[in-house]
């Protein structure tokens, strides 16, 4: 099931435009995979990113056709469009009213991908100084020892990621559509 929605809580951090569909990570980078790289699938989550100190509550919308990858971030009161990142044919978009920040603009699709896509579609996206890895219900992106990335299955079927370089903690929980 879709739980890239964590990359919602990372575009609190960016803003809007078209790029290259590459994402600057700690110590490395990502490339995007094409959206055939993951079967299709549709998915609502309620989202809270822990950053300084402070709790932000969103909601995230992604949605995989194989043609076409959109992960949408939402303020829950207005349900209006924060961030909305693109992949489709080969090109990255985003949009929404946050303002630009020093954060890669791919950084929520990429956090998707590493988090969600298969293992194999996934690693093919990493930089040669990154490695990703996944055991029972943890999948973990490093940078030679230093953790990148950890993508927690919890028991109550949510998920946790912990982004150290970013001192960000995103809890995610599927809920049905508004």
């Amino acid at each position: 099931m879709l739980r890239g929605t964590i990359l919602f809580g990372l575009a609190m951090l960016l803003a809007g435009c078209a790029t290259p569909g590459v994402a600057d990570l700690p110590g490395g980078s990502y490339q995007l995979q094409p959206s055939e790289s993951a079967d299709p699938m549709e998915t609502w989550e309620e989202v809270l990113v822990q950053r300084e100190g402070t709790t932000r509550r969103f909601i995230s919308h992604v949605r995989n056709t194989r043609s076409k990858t959109t992960l949408t971030i939402m303020d829950p009161a207005t349900m209006a469009t924060l961030i909305s990142c693109t992949q489709e044919a080969g090109r990255f978009s985003r949009s929404g009213i946050l303002r630009p920040d020093a954060i890669s603009p791919e950084l929520p699709l990429a956090l998707l991908q590493l988090v969600v896509w298969p293992e194999t579609a996934a690693r093919k996206g990493l930089s040669p100084d990154l490695s990703l890895r996944s055991t029972a219900g943890i999948r973990t992106l490093t940078n030679g020892g230093d953790a990148v990335l950890i993508a927690e299955d919890l028991r109550d079927g949510g998920r946790r990621i912990t982004l150290p370089g970013y001192a960000t903690t995103i809890r995610l929980r599927t809920i049905p559509s508004p």
